[in-house]
This record gives structure tokens, sequence and C-alpha cells, in this order.
């Protein structure tokens, strides 16, 4: 079997952390985050939540897009507004990294 020909997906993966005292909120804004993409975005292929089993305040976010047009039409939904806003930055979360792949 071979790719050749196929379309490369487009995907981030990051960590984030909770504030204290906002794990719980940080939980329903991903669950939410999840279901609205996945049930409503064109193109939104996964939607994975992963909890660190040593902190409990500490989540890895895997997403995959059909492409990167799929992660645009994403960032302009509800979901992603409210992360990206000033309250949600600065109440609920701490500032957080979003990996790169490595490019040959």
């Amino acid at each position: 079997m071979t790719n050749q020909g196929k379309g490369a997906i487009y995907a981030i993966l990051f960590c984030v952390k909770a504030r204290p005292g906002q794990r719980q909120q940080l939980v329903d804004f991903l669950m939410w985050d999840q279901k609205e993409s996945m049930e409503k975005e064109r193109g939104t292929l996964c939607f994975d939540v992963f909890e660190d089993p040593k902190d409990k305040d500490l989540f890895y976010v895997y997403e995959a897009y059909e492409d990167k047009a799929a992660f645009d039409e994403h960032t302009n939904g509800d979901p992603f507004n409210r992360w990206k806003s000033d309250d949600f930055q600065n109440k609920v979360i701490f500032p957080h990294v979003v990996l790169e792949r490595v490019k040959p």
C-alpha cells in the first residue's frame, strides 16, 4: 500500500494546564469543543483529549483535520473563539505550547 497521491492531513498536538480550581471548567470546555468539532465541523477527523496520570490539571489534546482549510474553518467556530478569549486564557488555563511536526 502506498500513500502516493494522497494529501496529508493537518494535525496539531498541544498540552494545556488548568489554573488552580479551574480543572472542571477546562474539562467541560474540552468535552464541548470535542463534541462541536466532531459533530458540526466539516473535515474534523479526530479530536482526542488525554489526562496526564501524574498531574490531574494537565491535558494533552490531539486534533486532526482533512486539510488546513478544515482547521481554518475550526478556528472560526464558537469553541475556538471561547478558547482564544482573554477571559479563558487568563482565568482558566496557563499559557500552553502547540507542538509542530518535525520538517525534514
